[in-house]
């Protein structure tokens, strides 16, 4: 779901960073009681446990980081032998906690943190080592605890309710307190931080690879073990859904609503650069050309109109000035001086 760069996929991983340091240290403290014999002895190989991550830290850490900062300002910080270090340094502290009764992954695990994190040196051995694990060991790891989950063992009803019951505990044991600690930490929304509580009630490798050396130990029976790797596998693939409805679909939600906001302030910003362009162009119209533009329209010859009696002329702007009764004799004067020319051709005919 694209969220590694997002700040609830950045938290997560923090979060669960942390979580596995304490499930290897409680792991280890588990193994140690657990490896048979008396109290004194697991108290004896947890004290092993507690020097060998001293070791690591103060001694193994600086001399590492002390080397690959030689190479590091020689620009070659990836050499064969600062490789060939870190891999032997893996090795090495698996096959010590494995010793010191101790599963090898809490070795491999410790060795990791040893590794320095400047230059390119991380990203340099993921890359490699991503490549064989996911696409090689990953798989196998998977299918071995898939052969050691036996659901024929969950054959009865109380089996399947137990299991729903531990599907339901878990749940509300992981989400409710991230939940209400991301709200009283960030004070983001609720679905912000009901999202975080989901992100981290997924169940991945960190648990498989508990179950398996807890199946080593004999510390769980065959029967809790199918029921925790059901828990995971069912947990885990209910996380996207869910997280689809918590936070991603409310994040399309907003960004839509953000999107359609910024559409409406472009079209108003438009519409005002229109507006002021306008205003502008009318600006730049001079006083002159109005009125060169006022005395085209206006024509100068009389408009005539037809009367019942006889046509007349109405004056020209300039002559508007002069009075109606004034056209009203005219027109009078004009019509009797028209009705004595008609009696004029039949007086000349007598003579």
């Amino acid at each position: 779901m694209n969220l590694l760069n997002e700040p609830i996929g950045i938290q997560t991983i923090s979060l669960a960073a942390v979580e596995d340091i304490v499930v290897w240290v409680v792991l280890a403290v588990a193994s140690a009681f657990s490896s048979g014999g008396s109290a004194l002895q697991g108290l004896y190989t947890l004290l092993l446990t507690m020097a060998f991550i001293l070791i690591m830290v103060i001694i193994i850490r600086p001399i590492f980081n002390l080397i690959h900062g030689y190479y590091l300002r020689r620009e070659n910080d990836c050499n064969v032998y600062i490789v060939v270090g870190c891999f032997l340094l893996l090795l090495i502290a698996s096959f010590t906690t494995e010793v010191m009764g101790i599963h090898a992954f809490f070795g491999a695990f410790i060795a990791g943190l040893c590794i320095p994190r400047k230059g390119e040196l991380v990203e340099f051995l993921s890359i490699r080592i991503e490549l064989i694990i996911v696409e090689f060991f990953l798989p196998l790891y998977f299918a071995n605890s898939g052969l050691k989950t036996r659901l024929n063992l969950l054959n009865t009803g109380r089996a399947w309710w137990t299991l729903v019951i531990l599907i339901l505990l878990a749940s509300i044991a992981k989400i409710v307190p991230v939940t209400l600690a991301t709200k009283l930490c960030t004070r983001k929304s609720w679905n912000y931080c009901a999202s975080m509580g989901v992100l981290m009630n997924t169940r991945g490798i960190v648990q498989l690879v508990v179950l398996n050396i807890g199946v080593q130990l004999k510390v769980i029976s065959p029967v809790i073990f199918a029921m925790f790797v059901l828990m995971a596998t069912i947990l885990t693939f209910l996380t996207s859904p869910i997280l689809y409805l918590l936070y991603q679909r409310n994040a399309a939600l907003k960004l839509l609503e953000e999107s359609n906001t910024t559409t409406d302030i472009n079209l108003a910003e438009q519409g005002e650069k229109k507006f002021e362009k306008s205003k502008e162009d009318l600006a730049t119209i001079s006083v002159g050309e109005l009125g060169t533009i006022s005395q085209n329209n206006i024509s100068n010859e009389p408009t005539k109109i037809n009367t019942n009696d006889s046509s007349f002329h109405i004056p020209s702007s300039h002559h508007r000035s002069t009075p109606r009764s004034f056209h009203y004799d005219e027109r009078r004067r004009s019509t009797i001086h028209d009705n004595e020319n008609l009696r004029r051709p039949s007086r000349m005919t007598l003579f």
